[in-house]
């Protein structure tokens, strides 16, 4: 696929009550802004017409899609990088990477692809949130845990909303594990202690579109109140994983600031 401006890929997850109407936002935002794109779905094995949904509104609205399903579910990081390697595929000059349930709004795409353009990318840092508490929490926690481990001082290290120039993607990637858990979080680290050209876009985050605004990543006991235990347990093992992952970028930024200083 080529003569692709901008390459907007997202991770989905039995999101047929909504992708079909943030696509057609999507692409009434892109038009007449000059830039042509193509839409990535990474589906990770929905049980509903995610692919079907997605593709009947692409078509509607004369966007090419490409829906690939993953050959088993892998949870939301590696199909996160699933739909990264597709946008890198299709020789888009920039991947833009949004979640399928429609938390943000198709101008707000446009606004992080305009930033992008002449710089190494540009980030989606949320001013607002419709999350539960327990998640923006996390999200407090985070941002001192990346420094801690990494070095890197990142504002919203976990936004889905981002976009890389191609090559500086293909950078990036190369430092994240093939089936990383939280690759968002690995991305804005890598790009930090990389000193990146990173534009800052101010995005507002608003509930999932369609019939249920919790989705249904973690399960049917999803509440505003109580932390869902599949969440509960998805950190604890993330925790995991990050603390090698977040080390090791920063003990390779470590490494080739003292090969420079050799030279």
């Amino acid at each position: 696929m080529t003569n692709i401006d901008i390459a907007v890929v997202m991770p989905a997850y039995n999101e047929a009550d909504g992708i079909g109407q943030f696509i057609s936002e999507i692409a009434d935002a892109f038009f007449d802004t000059g830039m042509s794109i193509a839409v990535f779905v990474a589906d990770d094995c929905s049980t509903d017409e995610t692919c079907a949904v997605a593709a009947a509104a692409a078509d509607s609205n004369g966007v090419t899609l490409t829906c690939v399903a993953n050959e088993a579910n892998g949870g939301h990081g590696p199909t996160s990088l699933s739909a990264w390697r597709l946008g890198l595929a299709s020789g888009a000059g920039i991947v833009l990477h949004v979640d399928g349930d429609g938390q943000y709004r198709g101008t707000e795409l446009v606004e992080v692809a305009k930033a992008a353009q002449g710089r190494d990318g540009a980030i989606g840092i949320r001013a607002t949130r419709s999350d539960p508490w327990y998640r923006k929490a996390l999200s407090r926690a985070l941002r001192g845990y990346v420094w801690a481990l990494s070095g890197a001082r990142v504002e919203d290290a976990n936004t889905p909303l981002r976009a890389y120039r191609r090559r500086v993607l293909e950078d990036l990637l190369a430092h994240i594990p093939p089936h990383a858990l939280v690759p968002s979080v690995y991305l804005s680290a890598a790009g930090a202690v990389s000193d990146l050209d990173l534009a800052v876009v101010t995005v507002h985050s608003r509930p999932r579109l369609g019939d249920d605004e919790s989705g249904t990543m973690w399960g049917s006991e999803t509440s505003a109140i109580v932390p869902p235990r599949r969440l509960v347990a998805f950190v604890r093992t993330a925790a995991l994983e990050s603390w090698r992952v977040l080390a090791g970028l920063r003990d390779a930024h470590v490494g080739s600031e003292e090969d420079l200083e050799r030279l």
